[in-house]
């Protein structure tokens, strides 16, 4: 299985103003250090992306598969807004584009691709990645995003702003153990 994002969000799910009124900076060092609060906002999104199995902002993804995975195919990002298209290689090695009646999408979140009522899944050429599924995933638009992800998008900037180093010496470091709880109503565990 092989996931390649085709399309990345076109927006974050947070503004730096937002990040900036969090964080209690200034106008002046807002200014100084926008390019670092925007990658901070970028790497927060990338964090939570990853460790809730969702696209949070609407991205393309692509996934390429070894076969039909036993007529059901578990897409790994939601939530699945729609298929862009099915293509997979035939027994004579060409290149076929699926009918889009010919699956459907089902699941908590549409994660699962499945053949229509009554068809069968067409026989595949024996290699890998014979089977390429693109799709639309995420919640929308920032607006669309659940207000607990993007909370916890703000602490990890806070900490992130606040401890540039990637280890802390000589200090005691309390964890918030609530903060990573925001996001478990959203994770997603893949079979």
């Amino acid at each position: 299985m092989k996931l390649t994002l085709t399309v990345p969000a076109s927006a974050e799910p947070l503004t730096r103003d937002e990040v900036a009124i969090h964080l209690r900076v200034g106008a002046n060092e807002t200014f100084a250090e926008s390019a670092y609060l925007d990658a901070l906002i970028v790497a927060a999104r990338t964090q939570a992306e990853q460790f809730t199995g969702r696209a949070l902002i609407t991205q393309t993804w692509q996934l390429k598969l070894d076969d039909w995975q036993l007529n059901k195919i578990i897409l790994p990002r939601l939530d699945v807004q729609s298929i862009t298209q099915v293509q997979y290689i035939d027994v004579n090695g060409a290149t076929q584009t699926l009918a889009s009646n010919q699956y459907a999408l089902t699941g908590d979140g549409n994660r699962l691709l499945v053949p229509s009522y009554g068809v069968t899944w067409p026989s595949l050429r024996q290699f890998s990645d014979v089977v390429t599924v693109t799709f639309v995933a995420g919640f929308g638009a920032a607006a669309s995003v659940p207000q607990p992800i993007k909370n916890w998008m703000l602490l990890k900037i806070a900490a992130l702003y606040e401890n540039r180093e990637g280890m802390l010496v000589g200090q005691t470091v309390a964890k918030h153990i609530y903060a990573d709880a925001l996001l478990d109503p959203y994770r997603v565990f893949f079979a």
